[in-house]
């Protein structure tokens, strides 16, 4: 816990005004580790939707329902818009950039963040005052008037922590991780289909090019597959 204190302390989160600009790369504050892009590479933020409003995922009703009304996070990572057949879509825009090159953004990789995150959930085991404390320092940098809350247990600390996740590294790639480690069921209301824990499908299958090189892993694919 030392070290990330110590990592944290140098690379303080960004304050709720400094916050957006984190989005636009006008500023690098809380941002430990990022891939640059440039006008040659993929552009990020196209993985969710193009300059032409053709939009190639939407942000869950249940998961915009989930926000804090004070959160500044909401409008920054999703905006209604329409889609290139003039159909209304909740667009989500967390890696849209500059207006002017839609979708050119550096990827950030690791940030400040993430660490208040991780030592939160750590304290949590041992420390509920100090996890709960650590959660309120984020939550006063995302949340307007936000006012420091100390949970009653280590249960309800860590499934605030969980929805904390959920809103601070949305759309970064941590989500699927969360749930397997947590082992909660991957739930998509939308589509009423539920990935309970214990499926296998929750685990990839190794693939036959490496189990083909590797005759000591010839007969140990994974369970299901």
């Amino acid at each position: 816990m030392t070290r990330l204190t110590l990592l944290h302390n140098a690379n303080p989160i960004a304050s709720i005004s400094e916050y957006p600009a984190v989005w636009t790369d006008n500023t690098t504050k809380e941002v430990l580790f990022s891939l640059n892009r440039t006008t040659k590479d993929e552009k990020l933020g196209e993985v969710f939707f193009w300059a032409d409003n053709s939009s190639l995922f939407e942000a869950a009703p249940n998961f915009i329902a989930s926000f804090d009304p004070n959160d500044i996070r909401l409008n920054l990572f999703v905006d209604d818009g329409v889609d290139r057949d003039l159909v209304p879509v909740k667009r989500i825009v967390k890696h849209k950039g500059a207006t002017d090159n839609v979708g050119l953004v550096n990827e950030k990789l690791l940030r400040s963040s993430e660490m208040l995150l991780i030592m939160a959930e750590a304290k949590a085991q041992t420390d509920v005052n100090e996890g709960s404390r650590l959660l309120s320092q984020l939550r006063k940098e995302r949340i307007i008037g936000w006012s420091a809350t100390t949970y009653a247990s280590k249960e309800e600390l860590l499934k605030q922590i969980e929805m904390e996740r959920r809103h601070e590294l949305c759309f970064e790639g941590h989500r699927w991780f969360d749930l397997r480690r947590w082992e909660l069921p991957i739930v998509k209301s939308e589509t009423n289909k539920t990935l309970e824990v214990g499926d296998f499908h929750r685990l990839m299958p190794i693939p036959k090019s490496e189990i083909e090189a590797n005759p000591v892993i010839a007969k140990q694919q994974n369970k299901g597959y």
